[in-house]
């Protein structure tokens, strides 16, 4: 049967038919294809590859679906083994485990061992030992060089890459991959973007695509390969990496080997100060990160220690920037009972290009209420940073010591709640139905009430869709002030975040209660569903306009919403999502159907024509039905 798409929102097209009365019409929208949550959580783009990836086994629908979270070389091994280790015919427990970064046991320790076998993913080598480095990101020009292994290494037309936006940026070992990976539309459809991570939308789409062509024949999987992920000392044609005592220089994803850097306590590290109870993002401690010339240095973590005359209790959280100020990981806000907290940012590390350095300061977020005493954070041990790389340092690190003071009656106090759009009931089960095209709908109200001590200024707010709706749902998402002007309108989602800043809105103090209204264009994202949430007190940036310090919002227990994340409660109910309902599709027949006899023997005769109409989404028509009356 013949299937007709309809592209596009509210696109009509005249259909010519042999009827004059119509008796049946099967519709199903091309979103609502498959009833999974877990497709339906991945962009339009990506969702046919996705279903197709659960139906081969190398996605499970019960986990997140998480579908712009960056791929690792770990997961990307994984899948890649899974997918086509079986045929092989090769155990993981018949070889042996080349890398000195990969455990025994870990859930990707199998995967790792057979890629190296294969060929197809081989680390780099530093010394006598080699490195898998499962945790650091899959790149698209890894990706495609890893493609190209496994079918051989064919001949490749490297024309294909001149009028490529960005092929400049692939490295010089990704040249051959990058052009297998375009001439077989297995990736870099549009532009190159080389060094950016697969996403895991990305990894599906490019998976099902090369799959397709091995199941059709036209991509002979080769186990051997080898792929050269650096220079290597290596017997052969340079196909290794590193094995053997012969020289020889190979081609492909070439890796830089991890370096070695210095870490000490940087010369401007912050004064010690006072530090008021209830201020947010104070800058208590500054490392310098100085890489040798032998290769970068990922910093992907650290272990603080809590000294000084002072609790656990009196630091809500600490968070680590780099020298642009943009935060790595999440704050950390779980103290360890030995007074240490740990901070992981292994999937964003810092990175430190051989032969620079690199600032690292730590910020920390003070509880409110009473508190004295003394504030020290340091670094205790070599082991207490987490490194691709060798470090070094004399030890322990540590941060000037802070005074801490009561803030109460010196640096504002500010509260957030939600205000009810939409009520979804006690159980989250009432659905609020919103049309596709539906511009300007009030997703959700956040209300801010500021106490007397000082007046403040929101900078920044940064809201998270914890709903289904993918980015690009929903654009020109605008935030509006008090007095109902559009403070900033961002164009859609990024990673299901939205951020508005460079707000600079003054909230006077003792001031009556402040509403910030939401308000979104619904595009797409057939049956999905959106919910703009404030996930943490850090995602909201206030400034005293007095004491200059940057305060941390806090829930109130006689609020809608009690407590962090807040916008899906209002008092004993759920509230603010929306569900974007599916498109319809309506027929009328043409003014211009004909009408009239027909005469016997007649051929090509347009007998009737009818409007089908799609809104709210693409349609497919997949069946339709018709009698000639009489």
């Amino acid at each position: 049967m013949n299937t007709r798409t309809l592209m596009g929102i509210k696109k009509w097209l005249s259909i010519f038919g042999i009827v004059s009365i119509l008796s049946g019409l099967v519709v199903v929208p091309t979103a609502a294809a498959a009833d999974d949550n877990y497709v339906k959580a991945f962009p339009a783009w990506a969702q046919e590859a996705t279903q197709a990836a659960i139906d081969l086994g190398i996605r499970d629908p019960k986990l997140a679906p998480d579908a712009n979270g960056a791929v690792t070389r770990a997961a990307a091994c994984f899948m890649l083994v899974k997918l086509y280790g079986a045929d092989a015919g090769v155990e993981a427990a018949d070889v042996e485990n080349p890398f000195k970064d990969v455990p025994e046991g870990a859930w990707y320790t199998d995967s790792a061992k057979l890629c190296a076998t294969f060929g197809w993913m081989v680390g780099k080598t530093v010394g006598e030992d080699q490195f898998f480095m499962g945790g650091d990101k899959f790149t698209r020009e890894q990706f495609a060089t890893v493609l190209w292994a496994m079918a051989g290494k064919p001949e490749v037309d490297s024309t294909v890459l001149d009028e490529l936006p960005g092929a400049d940026k692939f490295s010089t070992w990704a040249q051959d991959g990058a052009a297998y990976a375009k001439e077989n539309n297995f990736m870099f459809a549009e532009s190159a973007d080389a060094q950016s991570s697969v996403t895991n939308a990305m990894v599906n789409v490019t998976a099902v695509n090369f799959n397709t062509a091995v199941e059709e024949g036209n991509v002979e999987l080769a186990y051997g390969a080898v792929i050269e992920e650096g220079e290597g000392e290596g017997e052969g044609e340079g196909e290794g990496e590193g094995e053997g005592e012969g020289e020889g220089e190979g081609e492909g994803e070439v890796v830089t080997p991890a370096g070695s850097a210095t870490v000490s306590v940087a010369n401007d590290t912050p004064k010690g100060d006072m530090l008021a109870s209830g201020t947010a993002f104070n800058p208590v401690f500054k490392l310098s990160v100085t890489a040798g010339s032998d290769g970068d240095v990922k910093l992907n973590g650290l272990t603080l220690t809590r000294g000084g005359y002072s609790s656990n209790a009196n630091v809500a959280g600490v968070g680590v920037y780099d020298a642009s100020d943009v935060r790595h990981g999440n704050i950390g806000t779980s103290w360890n009972d030995n007074n240490t907290m740990d901070i992981d940012f292994t999937s964003d590390p810092i990175v430190v290009a051989k032969g620079t350095t690199v600032p690292v300061l730590l910020k920390a977020n003070l509880n409110t209420g009473a508190m004295t005493g003394t504030l020290i954070l340091s670094i205790v041990k070599l082991e207490d940073l987490k490194a691709a790389g060798t470090l070094a340092g004399t030890f322990p690190l540590a941060s000037q010591k802070f005074d801490l003071a009561d803030g109460s009656n010196t640096v504002a106090s500010v509260t957030v709640d939600d205000v009810s759009v939409n009520g979804n009931g006690a159980t989250d089960a009432t659905t609020v139905n919103v049309n596709l095209g539906t511009t300007r709908q009030h997703l959700t109200t956040l209300r801010f009430a500021n106490g007397a001590v000082e007046a403040v200024t929101l900078s920044s707010l940064k809201l998270y869709n914890n709903g289904s709706a993918a980015d690009g749902d929903l654009k020109n998402i605008v935030l509006v002030g008090p007095d109902g002007t559009d403070l900033k309108t961002v164009a859609t989602t990024t990673s299901k975040y939205v951020t508005f800043d460079g707000l600079n809105y003054p909230i006077a103090k003792s001031a009556s209660t402040k509403d910030f209204k939401v308000y979104v264009d619904v595009v797409g994202g057939s049956t999905r569903t959106a919910r703009f949430l404030l996930q943490n007190d850090s995602d909201v940036i206030l400034t005293g306009q007095t004491s200059k310090a940057s305060i941390l919002a806090t829930a109130t227990a006689a609020g809608n919403d009690t407590s962090f994340p807040i916008g899906d409660m209002c008092g004993a109910v759920f509230c603010n999502r929306i569900t974007v309902s599916a498109g319809t599709l309506s027929l009328s027949k043409n003014t211009s159907s004909p009408t009239g006899n027909v005469a016997a023997g007649a051929t090509g005769i347009v007998l009737a024509r009818f409007d089908v109409k799609a809104t709210g989404e693409d349609m497919e028509i997949r069946q339709f039905s018709y009698y000639v009356g009489t």
